[in-house]
């Protein structure tokens, strides 16, 4: 009866193993189990997307993004950001376009990414992007060119402290 006693912990503890397997989702050494589905599912540039100039009266794009998580909820997340910049017209017969200049941005840091979070009122990431090639201040300044095609900004998010989660990306038409 003794040997019985020392058996029961062992047993129990058999028997909690698959619920406590299925509970992590196979992510425990991460400590991502608990979280899965809180993390950004969805990137969007949102409509906020303008042309300013910086503290220095440079021309740059202010770029608003937002994530969003499975369930439609707004999200922060560290990661790596790119945007690119696309001239117009440039669209190739397989769909492709030219690109003309590239900013990454590195998000992994829990300070760069909260003071690059409007949290007050936009709810979005606010990146300026400058240096802007002079075709897009042209671009910008020829009121008389309404018709023409307007320049691309792709802006992609890779989640995670080294950027190397799944991307999510969206693209935004350049209004003047």
């Amino acid at each position: 009866m003794h040997r019985a006693h020392r058996a029961i912990p062992f047993v129990l503890a058999l028997s909690a193993a698959p619920w406590l397997a299925c509970c992590t989702d196979g992510n425990a050494s991460r400590g991502e189990g608990a979280l899965q589905g809180f993390g950004p599912e969805r990137l969007s540039v949102h409509p906020l997307t303008r042309f300013s100039t910086d503290a220095a009266g440079q021309p740059v794009i202010v770029c608003h993004f937002e994530l969003r998580d499975r369930y439609g909820q707004l999200v922060r997340a560290l990661g790596l950001v790119q945007c690119e910049l696309f001239r117009p017209g440039s669209e190739q017969p397989d769909g492709t376009q030219l690109q003309d200049l590239v900013w990454r941005i590195d998000l992994t840091k829990p300070e760069e990414n909260a003071r690059q979070f409007d949290d007050l009122v936009t709810r979005t990431y606010t990146l300026s992007l400058g240096g802007l090639p002079e075709w897009l201040l042209r671009w910008r300044a020829d009121e008389d060119a309404a018709g023409t095609v307007s320049p691309t900004l792709r802006v992609t998010f890779y989640p995670g402290v080294h950027g190397d989660g799944p991307p999510r990306e969206d693209v935004l038409r350049l209004s003047r």
